[in-house]
């Protein structure tokens, strides 16, 4: 019924759940003469394939796997992020997601990825160049990680500074555990097969299992041992204790599981509160200096911005800055002295007294501007 599909892999036999891949570039590429080199995965395509698995197949889950190197952001890389998002499928890096294929994995519902896989985003590049362009695109790509995982706008500014990666390697710049703790991941799926790979009562239930299926039917020693029964049981009676046993364990792995839900809910809780709270104390902060006549009406969201990124190197621009009652503007070029002054070593204090404008109009281009001043 779906061999006819290009991404749709695998339905499971009650039709509850699906396998997509997304193990190619993304979009196609073209040489200079704009001729195509290479067919890539068509993310309109892509994006009905999903559709139709949710709409017509009345799938539940799907699960996408993914390996690729990238590719197109606007044309096919948005429609694929947006339909992983729409239909809340969860992802899975099978290898490499570079580029635009780590905005489809950090787009999943549940995010994993093998603990030999990789994890790359970069600058923003390509098209026709038109810095604009690039630029709006790039934050549009930020707005993604920032939305999605647990990391701030500025660290997100840094990731898109530079090529930056996420690997178990030595030379990436992150480790995998990096990208859980930060939220581009849930978890790191092992590639090994021991035992070690279970934990809690998982580890039990396959160790009481694979123990029964190799008992000696007519002592089973072993078995009653770890079930700590000092009677001769019969094997009916000795199964019924196992069946019983392992039951036991089952509830209170789902016991647990359902604790740490618990605990990550209270967790997330926690932190949207911690964030309400940082915001209300940079907008109180920024009010109050507004009617200390500390800076004009018209800039308050460039104060609020500031605030909220560094509330102490705010609070330290305003405790210096004059009121515009008491202010005098030097305007540029107003005299010979002004003009050959060094800018570069102006304190605070100097912006503040001898151009309030400059200063603001800095801190408008970069609200780090005050951080970089000479103390």
């Amino acid at each position: 019924m779906y061999k006819d599909f290009n991404h749709i892999k695998n339905v499971s036999e009650d039709g509850s759940s699906a396998t997509m891949l997304l193990n190619k570039r993304i979009g196609n590429a073209y040489d200079a003469s704009g001729n195509c080199v290479e067919y890539g995965i068509q993310g309109d395509q892509f994006a009905n394939e999903m559709l139709y698995l949710k709409a017509v197949c009345q799938v539940n889950t799907i699960e996408v796997e993914i390996n690729s190197v990238g590719g197109d952001v606007t044309n096919d890389g948005y429609n694929i992020v947006a339909a992983i998002i729409k239909h809340k499928a969860n992802t899975t890096v099978t290898g490499l997601a570079a580029s635009m294929a780590g905005l489809c994995a950090i787009a999943g519902e549940k995010r994993s990825i093998v603990d030999y896989g990789s994890i790359m985003c970069h600058p923003v590049a390509g098209g026709d160049g038109d810095d604009k362009i690039l630029s709006i695109i790039q934050d549009s790509l930020k707005t993604l990680y920032i939305n999605r995982t647990r990391m701030s706008a500025e660290t997100v500014d840094g990731l898109f500074s530079k090529e930056t990666w996420y690997s178990n390697s030595k030379k990436a710049d992150y480790s995998l555990q990096d990208a859980v703790d930060c939220g581009i991941v849930d978890e790191i799926i092992s590639s090994g097969k021991n035992l070690k790979a279970l934990n809690g009562a998982s580890r039990n239930v396959y160790a009481l299992s694979n123990l029964y299926n190799n008992l000696n039917p007519t002592r089973m020693i072993n078995l009653k041992k770890v079930l700590n029964v000092k009677n001769d049981l019969s094997d009916e009676k000795t199964e019924q204790v196992a069946i019983d046993t392992i039951e036991t364990l089952k509830s209170e792995k789902l016991a647990a599981e359902k604790l740490v839900a618990n605990l990550e809910a209270k967790l997330d809780a926690y932190e949207r509160e911690k964030e309400k709270e940082k915001n209300a104390h940079a907008t109180l902060a920024v009010e109050n200096a507004l009617k200390a006549g500390k800076f004009k009406t018209d800039e308050k969201a460039d104060m609020l911005v500031l605030a909220k990124t560094n509330l102490t190197a705010f609070n330290k621009l305003v405790a210096s800055a004059p009121s515009y009652k008491e202010s005098v503007k030097i305007p540029f070029g107003g005299g010979v002295e002004n003009a050959a002054e060094d800018r570069n070593n102006w304190t605070a204090v100097d912006w503040s007294k001898k151009d309030p404008e400059g200063l603001r109009n800095k801190l408008r281009e970069n609200p780090d501007f005050y951080n970089t001043l000479k103390k």
